[in-house]
This record gives C-alpha cells, sequence and structure tokens, in this order.
C-alpha cells in the first residue's frame, strides 16, 4: 500500500501571527492552504479507502479523486481492469466539514476568538458579517477543542519541597461577601507557586467526598499543601501532606506560619474575568475554563494561534471520526461571552 505525507502533517514549528498578519495572509488563497496544511488542519494527501492508491487533489473542487486503475474478476471470472474513480471531500472529517462559511471566514474567526478578549461577540459578529448563532457555534466549538486539550494534558503537580495552595470559589462571587445568595458552579484549583503549574477543575460539591479523591490524584505526597480552614481540608495532614492553612476572615498571611494564599487569589481573579457575565449556561461552563486555562498556558499572543490551529489539526486530521467532539447547533445564543 502506498504512504501519503498526511501521516505527519505538522510541517510548522512555530509561527507568529497577529489579527492584522493573518488577515493579509488570508486573503491569498494559496498562502492560506499552506498555513493549514503545515498546521495539520486541511489534509495535503489521502489515501483511497477503496484501493489504498494515493488519491490526487483537485485544488479548486477540495476533492481528492483516485484515478487509479483496478484488477478485478468479472462473472467468468476473467481478469478486467477498472478505474477506481473514487471521490472524497478535502473537506472530510477536517474543521471545515458539513459547514456554509467560507474557509477564509472560518479561519479569521479563529484568529479573532484566540486574539481578542471577552465581551468579543459583536465585533466577531459585525466585523466577520456573522449571524448571532454562527458567533455562538464556533465559538462553544473551539471551547470543545480546549476542553479536550486541557484534559489531555492534566498533570499532577506538588512533591516533597514544593508548595501547592488549593481553593474552591463559585465564578460570580465575591469572596466573603456574607449573606449573598449568589449562583454558579463550585471550581477546584491547584496552584503550584514553583513552576506556576496548575489544574482547574469544575465540581458539584465542595465536600469531603469529592475534594479529596481529585487532591489525592492531581498532587503528589510530600507536598506543603496551604488552604483556607474549610474543614474538608482537615484530613490532608494525615493523607501525607503538610497542611497550612489560612484563615480568610481575619487575614491573608498567618501570622505564625507566614502561609499565605495570594497567588491564587489572583488566578481566581483571571479566572472569574474569562467567564461571561450574563448566559453562563451550566453546559458551557467548563468550556469557559478550558478556554481560560488554554489561553494562560498559551500566554504568547503572536504564538497563540499557531498552538490553536495546531489542537485543531490534532482532533480533526481529516482521518478519523471525532469522538470527544459533538459539533450540534446551540439553540440559546446568551452562551457565548456578552
Amino acid at each position: 500500500s502506498a504512504s501519503a505525507s498526511s501521516a505527519n502533517p505538522f510541517l510548522c514549528v512555530e509561527c507568529e501571527n497577529t489579527i492584522l498578519s493573518f488577515a493579509v495572509l488570508s486573503d491569498d488563497s494559496d498562502r492560506l492552504d499552506t498555513f493549514l496544511y503545515n498546521n495539520g488542519v486541511l489534509p495535503r494527501d489521502k489515501i483511497c479507502p477503496s484501493c489504498s492508491s494515493v488519491m490526487s487533489l483537485n485544488i479548486n473542487k477540495h476533492n481528492f479523486n483516485c484515478y487509479n486503475y483496478i484488477t478485478t474478476v468479472d462473472k467468468h471470472k476473467k481478469k478486467i481492469k477498472k478505474q477506481c474513480k473514487k471521490s472524497v471531500s478535502q473537506f472530510k472529517n477536517t474543521w471545515f466539514e458539513n459547514h456554509n462559511l467560507s474557509k477564509q471566514t472560518i479561519c479569521r474567526f479563529v484568529v479573532c476568538w484566540a486574539l481578542l478578549k471577552p465581551p468579543r461577540h459583536d465585533v466577531l459578529k459585525h466585523e466577520l458579517e456573522l449571524s448571532d448563532h454562527a458567533v455562538v457555534d464556533w465559538s462553544n466549538y473551539l471551547r470543545e477543542v480546549c476542553v479536550v486539550v486541557c484534559s489531555d494534558e492534566s498533570q499532577v503537580i506538588g512533591g516533597p519541597g514544593k508548595t501547592v495552595e488549593i481553593d474552591e470559589a463559585k465564578i460570580g462571587k465575591r469572596k466573603y461577601n456574607r449573606g449573598r445568595i449568589i449562583k454558579g458552579e463550585w471550581v477546584f484549583v491547584g496552584f503550584e507557586r514553583e513552576s506556576k503549574k496548575c489544574f482547574l477543575i469544575p465540581v458539584a460539591t465542595r465536600g469531603h467526598a469529592e475534594l479529596l479523591p481529585i487532591i489525592k490524584e492531581h498532587i503528589l505526597p510530600g507536598t506543603t499543601v496551604i488552604s483556607d480552614c474549610w474543614k474538608t481540608y482537615n484530613c490532608l495532614q494525615f493523607e501525607g501532606y503538610t497542611h497550612l492553612t489560612v484563615d480568610h476572615s481575619y487575614n491573608f498571611v498567618d501570622p505564625e506560619t507566614g502561609a499565605h494564599t495570594q497567588h491564587i487569589e489572583r488566578l481566581w481573579r483571571e479566572v472569574r474575568g474569562s467567564v461571561p457575565r450574563y448566559g453562563n449556561r451550566k453546559q458551557h461552563f467548563i468550556g469557559h475554563l478550558a478556554e481560560f486555562m488554554f489561553k494562560r498556558k498559551h500566554s504568547d499572543y503572536k504564538t497563540r494561534v499557531h498552538n490553536l490551529f495546531r489542537a485543531i489539526g490534532h482532533l480533526y486530521n481529516g482521518e478519523n471520526e471525532h469522538p470527544n467532539i459533538t459539533r450540534e447547533a446551540d439553540t440559546d445564543s446568551e452562551s457565548d461571552d456578552y
């Protein structure tokens, strides 16, 4: 059987793009295609699913066609040659499959979404001439990519000699504002001071049964763990951790141990700022958190576009179905960033 270069599609090591530079790049169809090939978002080659030959690409029609002659046996057991003539869309199983928007518009949306901070809905709508639903749908598609990336890159932090701050909060809450009824979802976070690595996990409750398994899974034994005085954490000293506490009702720095959670307080402010104030439906919440984590990891403005397209190319590689991604139209436009 033949082999195609799509087996190793990521030819681009690292490229830099801004909104303006990508607008210029995407004005040239050939340059845009080259960018997408090099980042693995579009396949340049494909193996025929019928006869396993290398297919030819018709770039104008975005189709792969097979012109290979194959030998078959007719009903009289006579060998005959016939042309395969198999045709496959270049967009099949890619980021562009089953959508009416142009390739240029979709790519420009990805770039603007990656580099603009919320609220950006109206900017995306008017600059790219899209409907409200299109902005919401494509924003959610991109968050789904971030969810898969963050899940795949989940890592264990801490260890002997390392300090990890842990905390939990409801997004939208003003911490320690007593008596205020709030809505939102609990989120549990761990932040390693030395490396600035963190994990961010939505949880239904902040009870012992839910938080302790997460702590043991994500924080190595021997870690110095700093938390507030929430009773769930009282058992940590018996689970292989050195546990220090800070009573936020009185101070943010423990006068006896010097323990504080100021790093994690700063992180919470960043997370709250990344999640829309209105229309934050529960099923979209994880997506907003994943977007925050992805952009925090790829904080370099110019290379973030490259890394997002690489993630898209990895998930939508043109060869496989996408079991981890459900790309259904969202009927509630309030779910995006206002």
